[in-house]
């Protein structure tokens, strides 16, 4: 499940709701990561730079493109699988000060 982390909150606090709700991964950019030397950033290991990762979808953001534009909306949905999904499934964590 997807946490927004706010990472102006103070080191403790952060820590605490990356303790609470378990997080294992982060992702982030690497010149954020820089920038906010301060955050509590796990090894990195545990980061995913989403410079690293954009270009190999590329492909895949694109054929997904392409395949919302010819299928309707509910067979587009069961093909990603939002169908077993329902209101009140928790959608995201969010820690806000």
């Amino acid at each position: 499940m997807p946490v927004n982390l706010n990472f102006t909150a103070g080191p403790d606090a952060v820590k605490s709701c990356i303790r609470q709700a378990d997080v294992d991964r982060f992702i982030t950019a690497d010149p954020f990561v820089r920038k906010v030397s301060s955050f509590p950033w796990p090894p990195n290991r545990d980061l995913i730079f989403i410079e690293r990762v954009l270009p190999t979808l590329k492909q895949k953001i694109v054929k997904w493109a392409v395949i919302s534009k010819i299928l309707p909306a509910p067979v587009l949905g069961m093909l990603l699988g939002l169908n077993k999904r329902r209101g009140d499934d928790e959608a995201t964590l969010l820690f806000t000060s």
